[in-house]
């Protein structure tokens, strides 16, 4: 039986909350158009500002540089370069594959079929089958579409990163420096050739790599039992280079957001070390609450993809379609709506496929 990582587990569901919190409050304070969503132009956003005052949160965050969502995603794209490799190493590469396509598609197409259908259903809105197609292959940055929902772009990077893991057995120090230059590589790249739509795809993928692979180095770390000063220079680097990556991209591709700003680095990895402080000093205080957050943790896959469709597209119906005023109740349907479509695919589909995914494999379960 595989050991828990309870702070991981801790941080997936601050990277979870925050995410909805930042689409769902975020949009539907600000927007009155959300497009792939809601088929028509709003008169007024979902939530308006004047009656509630949720919102607040990210004009505090937005004054440190960052927001909300963005905490939540670079928080999750590190757990998952850590988780990454931790997964890759000591497994026949075939293992590895099939693995990471059982954990990720079978998810993936459930939730894409489900908020389809809800949007199709509730906004009369359907996508194409070519946009479908592009979508769940992650291929809609080659075909010059738009992806089905808005939040694919997360997955396709972590699918990316995966398959670089791909040829190597064991993940170095070394490997992980040199992937940085690979990324500097494809930004000037993606400087020069613009018009070249596979340098852009994965120009655009490495810029969240280089948040993963501060996780990848972490592990490593731990993994050759550096001791504490060792662990802080590379994984210090790591974050450096990082930082110098991302800021070279908004430089060459003007390409500027909140995920290249100090304060989004600043109070990501403050609350990623935060975490990791109390798990070596007293891990004892991260086994409070410890099944609720293994719970969420665990069905991280579905309330990502669905949340903000599903979301969104709930409290569009409460506010229009039942005709509630009230802002809170309006986002409280939005999210009762997507944590239990999530919910319902976690048991159904993503239980249930690695349950007979490992008992096939049931001699490289565990490992």
């Amino acid at each position: 039986m595989k050991e828990r990582i309870k702070y991981l587990d801790h941080l997936k569901c601050i990277a979870i909350i925050l995410m909805i919190y930042g689409h769902l409050v975020g949009t539907g304070t600000n927007a009155y158009d959300i497009i792939l969503v809601i088929k028509n132009k709003m008169n007024e956003p979902l939530i308006p500002a004047t009656t509630q005052i949720l919102w607040k949160l990210d004009v505090y965050l937005f004054h440190l540089g960052t927001l909300s969502a963005r905490i939540g995603t670079v928080l999750f794209f590190i757990i998952s370069g850590y988780l990454g490799v931790k997964s890759r190493e000591n497994k026949e590469t075939s293992f590895y594959v099939i693995d990471k396509v059982m954990r990720i598609w079978p998810v993936f197409l459930a939730c894409s079929i489900v908020y389809s259908l809800f949007i199709g259903i509730t906004q009369n809105y359907w996508y194409s089958i070519k946009s479908q197609l592009v979508t769940l292959t992650l291929t809609y940055g080659l075909f010059g579409v738009i992806a089905t929902t808005g939040v694919v772009w997360f997955l396709r990077a972590i699918v990316t990163f995966y398959i670089i893991l791909i040829p190597f057995n064991k993940i170095t120090k070394s490997l992980i420096y040199s992937m940085y230059s690979i990324s500097l590589f494809l930004m000037l790249a993606n400087n020069r050739y613009q018009d070249n739509s596979f340098i852009n795809m994965y120009a655009y993928d490495m810029r969240y790599i280089c948040f993963m692979l501060t996780g990848a180095m972490l592990y490593i770390c731990e993994r050759d039992k550096d001791d504490f000063k060792s662990l802080v220079m590379n994984v210090g680097t790591s974050v450096i280079f990082t930082f110098v990556c991302l800021r070279g991209n908004m430089i060459l591709n003007g390409d500027a957001t909140v995920d290249y700003t100090v304060g989004t680095f600043l109070v990501t990895y403050c609350i990623y070390a935060l975490y990791y402080i109390i798990n070596l000093k007293n891990p004892n205080i991260l086994s409070f609450g410890s099944k609720i957050t293994k719970f969420i943790s665990d069905m991280f896959m579905p309330i990502y993809l669905l949340h903000l469709p599903l979301g969104l597209g709930m409290m569009y119906i409460a506010k229009y379609t039942f005709k509630i005023q009230n802002s809170y109740i309006i986002l409280f349907s939005g999210v009762v709506v997507a944590l239990l479509a999530a919910y319902i695919i976690h048991i159904t589909v993503e239980v249930s496929v690695q349950k007979l995914w490992k008992k096939k494999w049931k001699k490289y379960a565990g490992k």
